[in-house]
Formats: structure tokens, sequence, C-alpha cells
């Protein structure tokens, strides 16, 4: 049976004159995994969806980003009306300059009501950290967030967001919260005394960078997880995946 997604991305596809390779050259995946989207065996992820936004016609556009969970009307009950008030003798905020500064997401380059926002990957809850916590694999999204940029300043391209369990016990029933982190501060001597998210046996923890921490001795205090502290020598990858900038509240796996 056919899907929706495979209707759409086949026409997409055809529309730009692009083989599969090509498309899959374009998005960053493997040519087969273009064909099963086509053949409606795999559904496409979050990520996916906004780079087939970004190539799509604004009117087509729409589609993708509806997989997502961004609709007209979600955006317009959003932001219809909700513009900033200035105080007196203060100047409009830059927002030229500060969207320079940023690093537009897929949908952020497509969409101009979307500028302002920043997309950041959710990875999947029992995923391995890789040593570079900016090179997930597309397979290992579970999930995309776009937050306002007044949440995440330097823009989409700086955050991953991952699921932790207070318990640290990875039980199925345990309730998980997402902790978000700035991937580009990783150095343990400049993050001394701040929470970041780090990996430890194959898991994302919470914790505190001890003061006597050097780049070749790092001690962490756990906030969530295991309740000893755990040092991680110069023999290891840094395990400091980013400094915590947001929690996502409690949920249900």
């Amino acid at each position: 049976m056919q899907k929706d997604y495979s209707a759409q991305i086949k026409q997409l596809r055809v529309a730009l004159g692009m083989t599969q390779h090509s498309l899959a050259d374009q998005l960053g995946v493997r040519p087969q995994v273009v064909a099963s989207w086509e053949q409606g065996r795999r559904e496409p992820s979050a990520t996916s969806y906004q780079h087939l936004a970004l190539l799509a016609p604004p009117e087509r556009a729409w589609f993708f980003l509806s997989k997502i969970g961004i609709t007209r009307k979600f955006i317009e009950s959003k932001w219809q009306g909700n513009k900033p008030v200035v105080p007196p003798g203060r100047q409009k905020p830059d927002t030229a300059a500060r969207r320079k500064r940023s690093r537009p997401s897929a949908i952020a380059a497509g969409d101009p009501v979307l500028r302002d926002q920043v997309a950041i990957p959710i990875i999947l809850r029992r995923a391995v950290p890789p040593e570079s916590p900016d090179s997930y694999r597309d397979d290992q999204i579970d999930q995309y967030l776009t937050v306002p940029l007044g949440m995440a300043r330097k823009g989409s391209g700086s955050y991953t967001g991952y699921y932790v369990s207070d318990s640290g016990r990875a039980r199925k029933e345990d309730p998980l919260r997402i902790i978000v982190v700035d991937h580009t501060r990783r150095d343990p001597v400049r993050l001394r005394e701040k929470s970041v998210a780090y990996r430890f046996q194959d898991r994302v923890w919470v914790g505190k960078v001890a003061r006597e921490s050097r780049q070749d001795h790092i001690v962490l205090v756990p906030e969530t997880g295991p309740v000893e502290s755990v040092v991680l020598r110069n023999s290891e990858a840094n395990p400091i995946l980013g400094e915590a900038v947001f929690w996502l509240g409690s949920q249900n796996s």
C-alpha cells in the first residue's frame, strides 16, 4: 500500500529532475533509503523531512513540514499578532544581524516565518553516543524540536537533545526528561562547576564538572545516574557532550 509521503517524495524528485542517487546525495542519505521512502517501506526522519521541505517549492513544502508537526495553522497560532513590545527610548534588536550570526536550519532557510526558530535534533534514547556529539546519523535522530531563537541564541547546528532518566536505570517505565546541550562547548577547563551532559558506559548522563578537572583528568559529579563521582583520564576521548542549556519536562518513554 502506497503511503502519502512516498508519492510526494517521488513527485518532488521527478519535478526536480533528479535520480534517486542524486536526491540521496543532496539529502545526505543512501540511495537505498530514498528508494525505501518512495516504496512506502520506510518513512523519512524529521531531519529528512526538513531537508525535503527546503528542496520543495513553497506550497509543496508544507506537506513535508506538516509531517513534523509544523503547519500553517500552528505558525499562525504561535506568531500572529505576537510582536514584541519595545519600551520607549530603547531600540529594537537588530534581527537581521541576529539571523546572520545564527546557523539557520533547513526549515529556517526555506521559510521566512521560521527564521527566528532553532532546530534541535533529539537523539534516540538507546543510541550509543559518538565521540563527536554532532556526528549522529540520520537514523539515530528520534525527533526534531524547534524553539525560539531566544532559547538557543547560537542557532541551529550548535545544539543536541538527549533523553535522560533521573534514576539512570534506563527502565522502560522510568520517567524521562530531555536535556538540551550546546555541543560547541566541551572543554572541561572552561566548563568547571557547570552542568554538562556526558558519555559514560555507552549512556548519556548529566553532571557537574568538578573544579579540579583538567584536560587529562575530568571529574564529573553526577546529577543523574551514578551516585559516585566519575573520573575519566586522558586515555579516553573527551566524554563531555556539551554544556547543559535547558531541560524539557518529564515524560514517559
